[in-house]
């Protein structure tokens, strides 16, 4: 027998439900199931992530679908090979519409996967071929960024995880043009995704108070977070600090093959953020903390990220300042003569 509070809520909850025609047994299926696949209580939080990225109004398109096209309008004889090997199997893992395929998805088919980092390397690569030809296609929203947080793989067998050195970081940053420094910076020495500094401007970074914003609907997991400011990030912003303005240049993707020249210092994937990470674990030894300066989960750090440096390398990284950056450029130039 119900109570009267309980009376009163049954009919509240049938009334709520009435002008969604959804009756309560399949809502309170939904729910449970929507609670399970987030892993706790976030469905009105992911519905509006959902809404916020227009994705309801995106067409419905089947991984498996989407995965058929991009190999029919593949050329290259060797490169439609490689999309039939590893995408096929991906679209059957995923049996879904393609705009549902999050990160920790795609995170865990990788995982799950017995073959080797440079294989994982090849089917990670395919997947992103996917997703930025879906993006093309009008699948996908044009600021799709899921495969930014997917592991990356190293041809080599060394690591999954790559980074920057200390000396390798001070030989870009001597190499660079002034105006590409802030991008530079701020994801090696504060560990923002390059699409979330691709929208930062100027009036978010306080460094008075010490700390980066970033807003909700510019984060990749549309949840606002304050970057603390590190000493040597200041060191680096504040010579360049305005009061408004866009933060970094656009299309930065054109300019790591001018960098990589200039320095000597071959490009990796990801590798200022990747560095960051590793490096403030290295130092502070704070998964947790660690996850949310960065808008990440401590699963994630905690299965990539650890142990991949050591602290007294953690401590030479977030010491390079401009004026120890010139000195070590130096160093390595007359090492090299």
């Amino acid at each position: 027998v119900l109570s009267p509070q309980e009376q009163q809520d049954y009919k509240f909850a049938l009334k709520a439900l009435k002008k969604h025609g959804v009756d309560l047994r399949t809502a309170a299926k939904d729910f449970a199931e929507s609670c399970k696949v987030l892993k706790g209580n976030h469905v009105l939080e992911s519905a509006r992530y959902f809404a916020r990225r227009n994705l309801h109004a995106m067409p419905s398109v089947s991984v498996k679908k989407a995965a058929q096209d991009i190999i029919n309008h593949t050329e290259k004889d060797l490169y439609q090979k490689l999309l039939k090997a590893h995408l096929p199997p991906f679209a059957e893992a995923f049996n879904c519409n393609l705009k549902s395929v999050t990160a920790p998805d795609i995170n865990q088919y990788l995982k799950d996967l017995k073959l080797a980092p440079r294989t994982k390397k090849n089917v990670r690569d395919c997947i992103r071929a996917l997703m930025r030809h879906s993006v093309k296609q009008g699948w996908l929203p044009k600021d799709h960024d899921v495969m930014d947080d997917v592991t990356t793989f190293s041809k080599s067998v060394t690591g999954e995880i790559e980074v920057f050195t200390h000396a390798e970081m001070s030989a870009i940053l001597t190499a660079a043009d002034e105006h590409l420094i802030p991008f530079l910076t701020i994801g090696a020495f504060g560990g923002m995704r390059n699409s979330e500094i691709g929208r930062l401007d100027w009036n978010q970074i306080d460094l008075a108070g010490g700390f980066i914003e970033v807003k909700a609907g510019q984060a990749k997991t549309r949840s606002r977070r304050l970057i603390p400011i590190l000493d040597n990030l200041k060191a680096w912003l504040t010579p360049l600090a305005r009061r408004e303005g866009p933060v970094a240049v656009r299309k930065m993707d054109n300019q790591y093959q001018r960098l990589s020249k200039a320095s000597g210092v071959e490009w990796k994937r990801n590798v200022l953020r990747h560095s960051f990470i590793s490096y403030r674990i290295a130092l502070i030894h704070d998964i947790n903390q660690v996850a949310n300066e960065c808008g990440n989960s401590p699963e994630v750090i905690h299965t990539n990220y650890r142990e991949v440096v050591r602290p007294a390398e953690a401590k030479k990284w977030f010491a390079i300042s401009p004026d120890v950056s010139e000195k070590i450029a130096s160093l390595s130039e007359v090492s090299q003569t």
